[in-house]
């Protein structure tokens, strides 16, 4: 068809029981496009690595980029990981763990169209670096975050802004 939309299904009719695993987003032939969508929350795609860094950077491309569905239980670099996403109106990690994250820096640097994140489930006390993580994010008004949100980091870390 002529939709640019991007789905990875986190299972496939026929095949219950098993569950999509994915090493690396930027071998994964994930071209530009309107939309990416990975997995469910009751289906999830496993990311089997523990590098996210960069995974997405550059690709101006995506307006949507729901990433409910994605396991990030083990990975620990997400150093900018939508880097100059800058037409992303919605990037959806609701539902990362990253309770094992060290470096969070420029995660969403130059994300200049991202309007509002929801960040309730992170667990950042392993991060050790975070550096203009929400640096150049001329359009977001609305950060979510919960009681599992702490920066201690010593000394004080970079502006995140």
């Amino acid at each position: 068809g002529t939709s640019k939309d991007i789905v990875v299904p986190g299972k496939f009719d026929g095949y219950d029981g098993y569950k999509v695993k994915i090493k690396s987003f930027k071998d994964a032939g994930i071209k530009m496009g309107d939309s990416l969508v990975v997995g469910t929350p009751e289906n999830q795609v496993i990311f089997d690595g523990i590098s996210l860094a960069g995974a997405f950077q550059g690709n101006s491309g995506y307006q949507s980029i729901d990433l409910s569905g994605l396991d990030t239980s083990k990975v620990t670099d997400m150093n900018s990981m939508f880097y100059r996403c800058s037409n992303a109106t919605f990037i959806d990690v609701a539902n990362f763990d990253t309770s094992n994250v060290i470096d969070m820096s420029n995660m969403f640097a130059y994300c200049k169209s991202l309007i509002k994140l929801n960040l309730c489930k992170f667990d950042t006390s392993n991060v050790a670096s975070s550096e203009n993580m929400f640096y150049y994010c001329e359009s977001l008004e609305t950060i979510y975050i919960s009681y599992k949100w702490s920066l201690n980091i010593y000394p004080c870390p970079r502006a995140l802004l």
